[in-house]
């Protein structure tokens, strides 16, 4: 797993804090939804830090879309 993934000393994700950082607390963007077209095996990741899939129907075999809510951070 990439090291901006996990801390090293707690092996805890730091996904969530740094898309808080970027996204919620200085948010110049105006972004309110995350996408992304997730790899089949990196799925489970994107899952765990809350990214929902878009749609049941994904014509794709070797991707899934998804989204992740940044109001959830703030909640």
């Amino acid at each position: 797993m990439p090291i901006w993934m996990t801390s090293s000393k707690t092996e805890q994700p730091l996904f969530k804090n740094y898309i808080k950082s970027m996204f919620v607390i200085e948010n110049k963007t105006g972004c309110r939804f995350l996408t992304v077209d997730a790899y089949l095996e990196t799925v489970p990741f994107y899952e765990k830090n809350g990214f929902r899939f878009l749609t049941a129907e994904d014509d794709d075999p070797h991707t899934r879309v998804m989204y992740f809510d940044l109001l959830d951070l703030v909640a």
